[in-house]
């Protein structure tokens, strides 16, 4: 097996004007090296599982950099060798000639009518919409009161424990194995064979268990061609092992968004409209998302509440940095940031308490399904159900439950709230195979695959129950391409709802076909299961925080979370998914942030400088799950866990630091909630302009 190193921009912007390999490839143990000009004909822009608009197809990132490079961190060329030492040595002696070009790194001037453009085709301002309702307008004009704020959530990503890796191995005369794929195989295996011109049955997939994806991971790269190609050219396996520095320059960038919210109220402080504008930072290239991320955003900043009339208009702005994609809760973390600060600020605007706030606004169980008239395609968006209320009851009871804190000298301690819901769990279909073997054994057989949620357990579970055996009599096979037809893959807190029906549906079939089968007889049944509508979580979060006023350091002492997420099958998985999420939340509220210089050169490269959280930064996270309320959509009645606990986090520890800064809190309006900020915060100097 061979080793592949990636040679990487080292510039924001720059012109490509030649790549020479010349001395990388008469390095010891080069077998192979090429760049942009060596492979043309495999220059296609990256595949997306979803259709991109003609329009935006210049945008999308090409395999190794062609004309330009864009962010630091681009792949320009690829050196393959005998061992990894040796092709990070020779990547070394790889001469790339640049001619650098202006960085453009800050949104707003980005947009300015005299900026640098990235590309010569499109504008840096890519693409903008708008979502909504009707009546925004007279809403706002007819309300008692209105309040206006600006928000900023900060760049960061998903860091899961082990980086992105993948080995390619060829099969027969144009064929491929892949090792590492698990996230979207069958939109992962089309994509591949498109690029490279091959067959997608010439592309065998092979299961591997992964240390995490928290959405960053599994999207294609640059690397998901450059590696199978690499052994398509050298006839032998090739291993692409991404390190930690590579990771936090060249995988999914999320969450950086600026809002700005106008909330209009009644006398009685019942929402009568929301308007916002977002505009979000996509980086250098559309990663497969799109803009969705975006889109995302504007249809969670809603959240549970009862709103009338409701419009988000959304700009998607490029810059020379890493492309935006998908992280954990993508959107709705951002969306739910903003609305959970205004809403408090809105309290201490109207004179009334935060918490009656929430309630006169959150859509009742008895409102259920509610449709927020917010149209999302041909329909609009339906909240099936769940039970927001109660999740805010129980968490508020878990926190009279405790007794107050004493406030330590240069000390403060404050309490934050958040609710939220989370869209989950919509189509395409999955499809699971059942079968019962001549010798007994029966086998589950599905296109999903777990990045660590515990999927073979939760599957096995629900096989086991429709047909009335033991979990442990049920052999769970992850991750069958062929064998179990298409799937979707693994995102957006579908698993559950998804492959769960599909097994459920096909255990359930197999179990009536055995009644009428012989003992020896093996009995196969496919099912899929599809719905392409979504169905909605909900949770709120309590945080209690003690602020160092002296250094402007945030400890979170403790951390509620209680949820509504449906059917559980797994009260354990789940509460693992909602601590887990909530963790990371923490995280990403306190510590984590992927700035750039002014001059577009990333500062968080190492663990130095991107700080997670560790367990002595978080305490043993409170969870509650609400007695099951089924969701309608599917048979099994379950509602994603994935994402909902991490939805809240930002916003009820940022309203819990502003509890604990008093009248100064009441200009927190970004993350994430570093010293400086804090200390800014806490000086007597006045309110922080809008």
């Amino acid at each position: 097996m061979l080793s592949l190193a990636v040679v990487r921009s080292e510039v924001p912007h720059g012109r490509v004007r030649g790549v020479d390999l010349t001395a990388a490839l008469a390095a010891p143990g080069v077998v192979d090296a090429f760049a942009a000009a060596d492979i043309r004909d495999f220059l296609s822009p990256l595949p997306s599982r979803y259709d991109v608009p003609p329009e935006h197809d210049p945008v999308v990132q090409r395999p190794l950099a062609v004309d330009r490079v864009r962010y630091v961190g681009e792949p320009v060329a690829v050196v393959v060798a005998t061992s990894r030492y040796l092709a990070e040595d020779a990547a070394d002696l790889v001469e790339v000639d640049l001619e650098p070009l202006p960085a453009v790194v800050d949104i707003e001037t980005a947009v300015q009518p005299d900026a640098e453009r990235l590309f010569e085709a499109t504008d840096n301002l890519l693409s903008s919409f708008e979502v909504g309702s009707a009546g925004v307008e007279a809403a706002i004009q007819g309300a008692d009161r209105v309040v206006e704020r600006s928000f900023r959530t900060h760049r960061h990503s998903g860091v899961p424990l082990e980086c992105r890796g993948l080995v390619a191995a060829p099969e027969g005369d144009n064929g491929l194995a892949l090792y590492g794929i698990t996230k979207v195989p069958h939109s992962h295996r089309d994509g591949l064979a498109q690029v490279l011109g091959i067959d997608p049955e010439a592309v065998r997939i092979v299961p591997t268990d992964v240390g995490g994806g928290f959405g960053v991971r599994g999207e294609f790269y640059a690397e998901d061609v450059l590696v199978p190609l690499a052994a398509l050219r050298t006839r032998r396996p090739v291993q692409w092992i991404e390190d930690r520095r590579e990771h936090l320059l060249a995988t999914n960038h999320s969450r950086e968004h600026e809002w700005r919210v106008v909330a209009a109220f009644d006398g009685e402080g019942r929402l009568l409209a929301l308007d916002a504008e977002l505009t979000t930072d996509m980086g250098a290239y559309l990663r497969p998302l799109g803009t969705d991320v975006a889109l995302f955003a504007c249809f969670a900043l809603p959240g549970p509440y009862r709103i009338p009339a409701f419009r988000c208009r959304a700009r998607a702005v490029l810059t020379n940095k890493m492309g935006i994609g998908t992280v954990r809760s993508p959107g709705s973390y951002e969306a739910t940031f903003a609305r959970e600060r205004l809403l408090d600020i809105c309290a201490g605007e109207l004179g009334i308490d935060r918490i009656e706030l929430r309630r006169r606004n959150l859509v009742a169980p008895s409102e259920m399904p509610y449709d927020t008239g917010i149209a999302a395609g041909p329909e609009t968006v339906v909240y099936d159900g769940g039970d927001s209320p109660m999740a805010l009851a129980e968490v508020l009871g878990a926190l009279d439950a405790s007794p107050p804190r004493e406030q330590a000298a240069g000390r403060a301690i404050g309490v934050g709230i958040a609710c939220t819901n989370e869209s989950t769990g919509y189509g395409p279909a999955e499809f699971a195979t059942a079968v019962r073997s001549a010798d007994g054994d029966i086998t589950i057989r599905t296109g999903s695959a777990g990045m660590g949620q515990g999927h073979r357990t939760a599957f096995a579970q629900i096989a086991a129950d429709a047909l009335d055996v033991a979990p442990e009599a049920i052999d769970i096979v992850e991750l069958e391409v062929d064998a179990a037809g298409m799937g979707s893959g693994t995102f957006a807190s579908r698993t559950a709802m998804m492959a769960g029906n599909a097994i459920w549906l096909a255990a359930g079939e197999l179990r009536e076909r055995l009644a009428s089968a012989a003992p020896d007889e093996e009995v196969t049944v496919t099912r899929s299961f599809d719905f392409q509508r979504e169905t909605f979580a909900h949770a709120a979060s309590a945080a209690v925080v003690e602020l160092d006023l002296e250094l402007g350091t945030v400890r979170v002492l403790r951390y509620i979370v209680a949820a509504d997420v449906g059917t559980v099958i797994n009260p354990l998985l789940v509460e693992g998914q909602l601590a887990g999420a909530a963790v990371q939340g923490i995280g990403g509220a306190v510590l984590e942030e992927l700035p750039y210089s002014p001059e577009g050169q990333p500062l968080a490269t190492t663990f130095m400088d991107y700080l997670l959280p560790s367990s002595l930064d978080v305490p043993a996270v409170e969870v509650i799950l609400l007695p099951p309320s089924p969701s309608a959509t599917n048979p099994l009645g379950v509602r994603g866990a994935g994402e909902i606990g991490i939805a809240g986090s930002g916003a009820a520890i940022a309203n819990a630091v502003a509890d604990a800064l008093g009248q100064a809190g009441r200009d927190l309006r970004r993350l994430p909630l570093k010293p400086d900020l804090l200390m800014e915060l806490a000086e007597p100097a006045g309110p922080a302009p809008l």
